[in-house]
C-alpha cells in the first residue's frame, strides 16, 4: 500500500484527467449528461483532435438560435468563428489554450445575421432563423 488509490487508478485509466461530465436536469425532468474535454478514441477510428471541447449550449428561441460557449482566459481576438446555414465552428489556437467545437444547428439560419459577444469568458452567438417560404404558399 505504498501508492495511493488514485495514482493506481490514473495509471490504469490514463484518460481519467482528459475529460469530465456535466449533468443537468432538463424541462422534462430527465437528466442530461454531456462530456467535455478531449474526445476519446472510437472503435472505428474516428478523428481525434488534440484540442478540448468547450462547454456549449444551443438554445432555440422564437426567431433566433442562441449559442453560449464557455471559453475562459481568452481575448476576443483569439476566437475564430465560422458560421454556415447549418453549422457553427468555434476554434481557439493560442500558446496557452486550445479549443475546438463543431456544432450542427437545429434549424436553418442566416449566417450573415450573426451577432457575437464575449464577456467574462462566455461567448454568445445569436443567429436569425430562416423562415421556409414553402410552408406558407399553396
Amino acid at each position: 500500500m505504498s501508492e495511493r488509490w488514485w495514482r493506481r487508478r490514473k495509471r490504469r485509466y490514463p484518460w481519467f484527467d482528459d475529460f469530465g461530465f456535466s449533468v443537468t436536469i432538463g424541462p422534462d425532468a430527465n437528466p442530461r449528461f454531456r462530456r467535455f474535454g478531449k474526445p476519446l478514441q472510437g472503435y472505428y477510428g474516428s478523428e481525434i483532435r488534440e484540442e478540448p471541447e468547450p462547454l456549449v449550449d444551443v438554445i432555440e428561441e422564437d426567431g433566433e438560435v442562441v449559442i453560449v460557449a464557455e471559453l475562459p482566459g481568452l481575448k476576443r481576438e483569439d476566437i475564430q468563428i465560422h458560421v454556415t446555414q447549418y453549422s457553427v465552428t468555434i476554434s481557439v489556437d493560442t500558446p496557452v489554450r486550445k479549443y475546438h467545437k463543431e456544432l450542427a444547428l437545429p434549424v436553418e439560419t442566416d449566417p450573415k445575421s450573426v451577432v457575437a459577444t464575449y464577456k467574462n469568458g462566455v461567448l454568445q452567438l445569436r443567429l436569425k432563423k430562416l423562415v421556409d417560404t414553402q410552408l406558407f404558399t399553396r
